[in-house]
């Protein structure tokens, strides 16, 4: 029995993490990141690389490990980056960015990242970005979806 008191309380504890801006069910996160691979890939598919790399990405973002990052405000320090460079249109590739640190300050549109123990700055205007999803992040998933079915 004390078991599942412990169960329920780590539950709870979860779900109060959740703010209402955080509430997006795994169809969300995957229905937004397939539009904008879609949208995104379907501008540059006449370059050969693209078609692959399109079907690479999707499979590495659609099965739910990335979520896509709409505002640079939504990032929490050690999520980790990965992002796809718009300036090389000709070949779209996801890339490992590097661990989140802060937004710096005076520009809107720049990050500090932490890579291979090297922090660096990168430019986010031109790019697209992804967050991976850590274990909280899944098992918050997990437990929405569930509340989700159960209400339905």
């Amino acid at each position: 029995m004390e078991s599942d008191s412990k169960l329920e309380f780590d539950i709870n504890e979860l779900l109060v993490d959740i703010k209402e801006v955080d509430i997006k069910t795994t169809e969300d996160i995957h229905n937004r990141n397939n539009e904008i691979l879609d949208l995104v890939f379907s501008k540059f598919l006449k370059y050969d690389k693209n078609v692959e790399n399109k079907r690479i990405t999707k499979e590495k973002i659609l099965n739910l490990e990335y979520e896509y990052v709409e505002d640079i405000s939504d990032l929490k320090p050690r999520d980790s980056c990965f992002g796809i460079n718009l300036n090389e249109f000709y070949d779209l590739k996801l890339n490992y960015l590097g661990f989140f640190i802060k937004k710096e300050d005076n520009f809107m549109s720049f990050l500090k990242l932490l890579k291979y123990r090297i922090v660096h700055k990168i430019n986010c205007e031109n790019l697209l970005l992804f967050r991976k999803l850590n274990s909280k992040d899944k098992v918050q998933l997990l437990l929405l979806d569930s509340l989700k079915k159960m209400n339905n």
